[in-house]
C-alpha cells in the first residue's frame, strides 16, 4: 500500500508541477533521491483544454441526440420494451401538439397523396375539398361515390312556379337525380299523394322566385347545395345591402350597379343568409338576437351560431330567427338617409315585415300580395289526364323531351299495425319497427322520469326494442337496469347563447349504439330525451308514408329534420343504413360543440338524405304554437320535466284517440301544422271508422 502511495504522489507532481499538494512525512518510509525539477504547465493552458473537453462532449450528445430524433421522424426502428405477454409496447406517434415548429410547417407543407380513380373520394382530394362539398355540386352527380348526395328534402311543401318539364318518377328520390341531371334544373317538386292526378309525377324547376309553399301531396328539394344567388327586396324595391349593413342601416334601392353588394345565396339546411361579394364567409348576424330592436350585421359564418339560423316563408313574406324576431324596416328620418333593418316580434300583415327573395339582379319582380295562409298549388296540371315528358337525351343545353297522356292511377295502400306484447316479446314491423334510446343523468329527476315511463310502458318503452344508457347501472324497476357506458356525463354551459357543449358526450353514445349492434334489427333508430313526452306510435305512422318508405333503403339512408331551425336533439330520428353509414365514415366529420349540431352536418357531409319532417316535435325552441297544450300533431312534445306535467301531457295527447292509420277519416293539415301528411294529420278532429255497413263511429 506504501508503494502504491508513493506512485500516486509522483504522478501528481508530474502532471500538476508546483500545484500538488505537499503530502505530510509518514514515518517508515525511506526517501527518494531528488529528481531534476519537471517543466511545469501554465495554468491558463489547463483551462484552454478543459474548456476544449467540454465543448467535444457536448458536441457528441447533441449529434447522438439529432440522429435519434431523425430515426423516430422519418420512421427508422427502435429497441422497444417488451411487456410481460411477449408485444412490443408502441410508441405513440407524435402529433401536431407535441411537434416543434419545424416538424409541424414540414408535415403541413407535405403534398397531399391523392388515388387516381375517377371517383368522388380521389377527385375531392384532389380538388382538396370535402367530399360532401364535392358530391353537392350538381354536376358531380353521376361520379362514383356521390349517390345518395340529394341536398334539401321537405315533406310536405310545393315548391310553385318555375317548370322546365315533367316527368314520371317512382321515388323523390329519383326525382332528384333527374333534377341533378339537368344543367337547367335548380329545385323539383315530386307527387306523392295517391288520389291525385298527377301522382309520382316529377317537376324539374327553375324558380325566379323563391317559392315554398304546405302542400301535403308534395315533396320538394334540392338537387345539391343551394346554387342561386338572391336580391333580397321589401315591397319598396329596396335591397339588403353590404355596405349599409356596415353603415348600420341595412338596405339601398335595389340597382344593377350596385349587384355585387346585393347578391346573397340561402343555404336552406343550415338557415344561413351569406354575402356573396364576401366570400360566403360572411353571413347575416344580429347583435341580441333574443331582443326587439337589435340591428342586423355581418359576422364570420359558424352553423354552431343560433343567432345566423333564419326561416324564409314565402307564403307571409317574413324573414324569420330562431328566438321568433323577424326583420323589420324601420322607415328613414329623412329622405337622405337609408330605412333601418331591425328585429321585431313577428306580426302578420305587416308590410315591414314583407320581403321577396328574387334571382337576378337587373329583374324587378313585383312583390306578391300578403298572404295569411297557404296557397292551393301553381303547379300546372290536368283535372283529368297528366302530361309525362321522358327526358330522351341530356347535354349541355339541358334535356329534349317527347310529350305522352297516360291515364291516372290509383294505388291501395294496406298495412299491419304494431302490437306490443311486453317488454321481452314485442312483434317487429319490418317497415317501422323502432330502436329507441335514452341517455340517462343519474342525478336530477330524469331517474323519476324514466320509472314512471318504464311501469307505465310509455315512450321508448312502447318501441320494439330499447336501451337506456347511463354513467351507473340503476335498477328503473321492472327488472331493467341501466347499460353504463363508461364516461363522465358533465359537460360546460358556453356558446353564443349559453347551451350544453354536449357533442363528445353523445358521440360516445353512438359509438355505443354501433357497438352494442341492436339496432340493425330495427328500420329506424331513436333517440329520446328522458323529457320528452314521445308517442311512437304515431312515429310509426309517419314512417310507413310511401314517400318515406320507398327511399328509407336507398342510398346511405335518410334522417328526419324536426325543426324548421335545424335538428334539435330532443328526438332525433334516423333509419338503419344511414346509422350504418356514420359508423363507416364519422371520421370525416368536423365537431361543432352542440349535439345536434353535430349530428345534423355530419350526417348530411356523409351523404344521407335530409328529409324535414315537422310533424316530429313541438318545443318552444322550434316555435311550435301551443306546444304546451300538448293537443298538436307532432310526435313528441318537449320539454317536460315533472312527473305530473309529463302525465298531463301524455293525457291530452292521447285524448285525441289512437293512432290506427286504416281507421281514421284524415284532413288536411292547416298552415300553423305544416308539415303533417294527410294520411296522418288526425289529432283536433274527431277520429272515424266505417263498419261494414257504411256507417261511422267514433274511434275508442
Amino acid at each position: 500500500m506504501e508503494a502504491l502511495l508513493a506512485k500516486v504522489e509522483r504522478a501528481s507532481l508530474k502532471m500538476f508541477g508546483r500545484f500538488s499538494y505537499s503530502p505530510m512525512p509518514r514515518t517508515g518510509v525511506s526517501e527518494e533521491p531528488e529528481k531534476p525539477p519537471q517543466k511545469k504547465v501554465p495554468f491558463r493552458k489547463l483551462a484552454a483544454l478543459g474548456a476544449f473537453g467540454a465543448v467535444v462532449l457536448f458536441g457528441v450528445v447533441c449529434v447522438v441526440g439529432t440522429i435519434s430524433a431523425a430515426t423516430t421522424m422519418h420512421g427508422g426502428e427502435r429497441r422497444r420494451p417488451i411487456l410481460h405477454d411477449g408485444h412490443a409496447l408502441r410508441a405513440k406517434p407524435r402529433t401536431l401538439q407535441n411537434r416543434t415548429a419545424e416538424e409541424v410547417k414540414s408535415v403541413r407543407n407535405e403534398p397531399r397523396k391523392c388515388c387516381t380513380e375517377h371517383s368522388a373520394e380521389c377527385l375531392s382530394c384532389q380538388g382538396k375539398i370535402s367530399l360532401a362539398k364535392f358530391c353537392l355540386r350538381q354536376k358531380n352527380g353521376n361520379v362514383m361515390g356521390c349517390e345518395g348526395f340529394c341536398g334539401l328534402n321537405e315533406d310536405s311543401f310545393n315548391y310553385p312556379g318555375g317548370d322546365l318539364l315533367s316527368l314520371e318518377s317512382p321515388t323523390s328520390q329519383a326525382c332528384c337525380a333527374a333534377c341533378r341531371e339537368h344543367t337547367k334544373c335548380t329545385s323539383w317538386t315530386w307527387a306523392k299523394e295517391p288520389s291525385r292526378e298527377d301522382y309520382r309525377i316529377c317537376y324539374l324547376k327553375n324558380q325566379l322566385q323563391l317559392r315554398r309553399e304546405p302542400d301535403m301531396g308534395y315533396i320538394s328539394g334540392l338537387p345539391g347545395h343551394d346554387s342561386l344567388t338572391f336580391q333580397i327586396r321589401t315591397s319598396s324595391d329596396e335591397c339588403l345591402d353590404v355596405r349599409s349593413i356596415q353603415h348600420k342601416q341595412g338596405v339601398s334601392t335595389c340597382a344593377k350597379a350596385a349587384a355585387p353588394y346585393q347578391k346573397w345565396s340561402y343555404d336552406r339546411i343550415t338557415g344561413q343568409i351569406r354575402n356573396t361579394r364576401l366570400g360566403d364567409r360572411m353571413c347575416l348576424d344580429a347583435r341580441q338576437a333574443d331582443q326587439a330592436g337589435s340591428n342586423i350585421f355581418l359576422h364570420t359564418c359558424s352553423i354552431s351560431f343560433l343567432s345566423q339560423r333564419w326561416v324564409f316563408d314565402s307564403v307571409t313574406g317574413q324573414i324569420e330567427n330562431s328566438f321568433g324576431f323577424c326583420m323589420d324596416i324601420l322607415p328613414a328620418a329623412s329622405v337622405h338617409v337609408s330605412p333601418t333593418v331591425r328585429l321585431q316580434p313577428c306580426t302578420p300583415h305587416t308590410e315591414a315585415q314583407r320581403w321577396l327573395f328574387s334571382s337576378g339582379s337587373d329583374k324587378h319582380l313585383p312583390v306578391p300580395m300578403l298572404k295569411t295562409s297557404s296557397t292551393a298549388s301553381s303547379t300546372t296540371r290536368s283535372s283529368t289526364t297528366r302530361t309525362t315528358t321522358t327526358p330522351t337525351s341530356t347535354s349541355s343545353q339541358g334535356a329534349t323531351s317527347t310529350s305522352t297522356v297516360a291515364p291516372a292511377t290509383t294505388v291501395t295502400q294496406t298495412t299491419t299495425s304494431t302490437r306490443l306484447t311486453g317488454l321481452g316479446g314485442m312483434n317487429v314491423v319490418a317497415d317501422a319497427s323502432l330502436f329507441c334510446f335514452s341517455l340517462m343523468l343519474p342525478w336530477g329527476y330524469e331517474p323519476d322520469l324514466l320509472r314512471m315511463q318504464i311501469t307505465e310502458r310509455r315512450s321508448i318503452f312502447a318501441c320494439e326494442d330499447f336501451v337506456v344508457y347511463s354513467s351507473v347501472a340503476l335498477d328503473l324497476g321492472s327488472g331493467y337496469t341501466t347499460s353504463r357506458i363508461n364516461t363522465d356525463l358533465h359537460c360546460p354551459m358556453g356558446g353564443q347563447y349559453h347551451t350544453a357543449l354536449n357533442t363528445p358526450i353523445f358521440k360516445k353514445i353512438w359509438t355505443q349504439v354501433l357497438k352494442d349492434g341492436r339496432f340493425r334489427l330495427h328500420e329506424w333508430t331513436v333517440k329520446a330525451d328522458p323529457d320528452c313526452v314521445f308517442l311512437p306510435s304515431r312515429l310509426r305512422d309517419i314512417v310507413r308514408v310511401e314517400s318515406l318508405r320507398a327511399n328509407v333503403e336507398s342510398g346511405k339512408g335518410m334522417f328526419l329534420n324536426n325543426c324548421r331551425f335545424g335538428l334539435h336533439g330532443p328526438l332525433e330520428v334516423v333509419s338503419r343504413r344511414a346509422l350504418e353509414a356514420y359508423g363507416r365514415e364519422a371520421h370525416r366529420c368536423k365537431q361543432p360543440p352542440q349535439e345536434d349540431v353535430y349530428l345534423q352536418h355530419c350526417l348530411l357531409s356523409l351523404g344521407v338524405v335530409q328529409m324535414n319532417q315537422f310533424n316530429l316535435l313541438a318545443e318552444a325552441a322550434c316555435r311550435s304554437p301551443d306546444w304546451q297544450s300538448c293537443h298538436g300533431p307532432q310526435a313528441a312534445f318537449h320539454p317536460f320535466k315533472s312527473l305530473n306535467a309529463y302525465r298531463s301531457c301524455q293525457a291530452a295527447a292521447e285524448t285525441n284517440g289512437t293512432w290506427s292509420r286504416a281507421q281514421v277519416k284524415a284532413v288536411k293539415a292547416t298552415a300553423e301544422t305544416i308539415g303533417v301528411d294527410p294520411e296522418t294529420a288526425k289529432l283536433g278532429i274527431q277520429l272515424l271508422s266505417t263498419d261494414s255497413d257504411g256507417e261511422s263511429k267514433q274511434v275508442v
